[in-house]
């Protein structure tokens, strides 16, 4: 059933919103993948709160205008699905990864992530990385560590000032003075 050009004109705005609201977009080959398991990967993602959708290429191509997110174009070819992460790159990459591993299927394409392309190799090495907030929590670790290290030499330093006082008011205190 053919697709009404009002309805084409309404898609081509979505993706369009969705290109350039995406932090990234990953492009898999969902070829030869049963719609029961096709319907599982987006179940799976739509868990972790990831969009995924397939559209025409011709439509794809028309949202991609202007979007900054041009070079995806030339991998629009055959049945592809598109994958939208907003901040957690990693999660979303990783549900994909995982998925395929399982499954053999959908092949990733490329990925599209802070303007550059990423091929099959870096994105699996991308979800080989921990989620957003266990690297946020050795980040900030990392910075506290140090403080803690000096309050600690503070407190062991006022430490030994006031034992000296003490050792000094004790032996004047025993000799009489």
């Amino acid at each position: 059933m053919p697709i009404s050009k009002a309805r084409k004109e309404e898609i081509v705005r979505d993706l369009h919103e969705k290109f350039t609201g995406s932090s990234a977009i990953l492009l898999a080959d969902h070829t030869g993948l049963k719609v029961k398991d096709f319907t599982e990967l987006r179940k799976r993602l739509r868990e972790a709160s990831i969009e995924c959708c397939v559209v025409k290429n011709r439509l794809a191509r028309i949202a991609l205008k202007e979007s900054g997110k041009e070079p995806l174009e030339e991998f629009l070819d055959g049945p592809n699905s598109l994958v939208f992460l907003d901040d957690d790159i990693v999660t979303g990459t990783k549900v994909l990864v995982d998925f395929i591993r399982e499954h053999e299927r959908p092949e990733i394409k490329v990925g599209f992530i802070d303007d550059r392309l990423y091929d099959r190799a870096e994105l699996t090495n991308i979800a080989k990385l921990p989620p957003r907030e266990v690297l946020l929590a050795s980040v900030a670790s990392g910075l506290i560590s140090p403080l803690n290290r000096f309050a600690f030499l503070l407190t062991e330093l006022l430490g030994s000032f006031v034992r000296a006082v003490d050792a000094v008011r004790a032996k004047k205190e025993t000799s009489g003075e």
